[in-house]
């Protein structure tokens, strides 16, 4: 699910929902932000900063998925009414090698430990994780996409689809010859294949996607439908007239087609080069001489 905006005026939440979940540039109230360290006896109250375990997704091999992520330095000393700017780091406690830092600025209330904290910035920047065959499909494109990828994750709609009309458009040559190589490989029809060679000639991205008429291979269709149509559908309307709202749904939608288009392209090639190699082998094991009973 993609981690959505919280306004400053909602409940308050807990830091560990904020750095997971709210992108920068926004001020959130959050609970409990700090714990009372100080001796009871102390006139003056004293407070640390409550820093939880985060669970974000760690790219290391040794990982592959959804991990914990544990604060890496020293206990953080703040006082109350007063505003700090501070970078946390945190490291995957399961591979131990990745790490995310982000800086911020908080505030104590004068009046019990929640506060206000402002995410100024990430590294990694903020977001879903991004299928590394994704980023291989669109090359030399990729910041472009990332730029889309941060006006819609801060819900700027128009920026978004702007960025990721620019990104599919440009990429049309690219993702034609990956379609191109998936069909081979899964020996679909030849004139299928020509057809798509033949779009390739065409100067637009939405000319050439209007003539596709041939039918994908099953295992390369997005629900039943043809992902190049609904890629089409989704760009070739303008921007006139339109809500950032409704700019920011059709960005979302072209963003999950592309990746999830990359996916089945990537999964088709490996399955079968996979089993390219399988029926190598078995040729080649099925024509040495078979031993004679005196040779065993």
């Amino acid at each position: 699910m993609d981690p959505m905006p919280i306004p400053l005026s909602a409940t308050p939440i807990s830091l560990k929902q904020f750095l997971e979940s709210v992108p920068p540039g926004v001020e959130q109230r959050i609970a409990q932000l700090a714990l009372e360290t100080g001796s009871v006896l102390s006139a003056k109250k004293q407070y640390s900063l409550n820093i939880e375990d985060i669970s974000l997704h760690c790219d290391n091999e040794a990982c592959g998925g959804l991990r914990n992520f544990r604060y890496s330095d020293s206990t953080i000393d703040v006082q109350a009414r007063s505003r700090r700017y501070l970078f946390l780091r945190f490291t995957c406690a399961n591979c131990q090698k990745t790490g995310k830092l982000y800086a911020l600025s908080i505030q104590i209330s004068d009046i019990a430990t929640d506060g206000f904290v402002e995410k100024l910035g990430e590294r990694p920047q903020f977001g879903d994780r991004l299928p590394s065959r994704l980023m291989e499909m669109i090359g030399p494109d990729r910041d472009l996409f990332l730029k889309g990828r941060r006006c819609e994750s801060q819900g700027l709609g128009v920026g978004a689809f702007s960025y990721y009309r620019r990104v599919v458009e440009a990429q049309k040559d690219r993702i034609l010859d990956r379609l191109i190589s998936a069909l081979e490989r899964l020996n679909a029809d030849e004139s299928a294949i020509a057809e798509i060679r033949d779009i390739k000639l065409q100067p637009q991205f939405s000319q050439a996607i209007s003539e596709i008429k041939s039918a994908l291979p099953d295992r390369l269709l997005i629900n039943g439908q043809n992902p190049y149509l609904v890629l089409h559908g989704a760009l070739s309307a303008g921007l006139h007239n339109e809500t950032d709202e409704n700019c920011l749904e059709v960005a979302q939608a072209v963003r999950r087609v592309l990746i999830e288009f990359s996916e089945r392209l990537s999964l088709a090639l490996k399955d079968q080069a996979e089993l390219d190699k399988s029926v190598e082998l078995l040729t080649l094991r099925g024509r040495r001489p078979a031993l004679s009973k005196k040779d065993s």
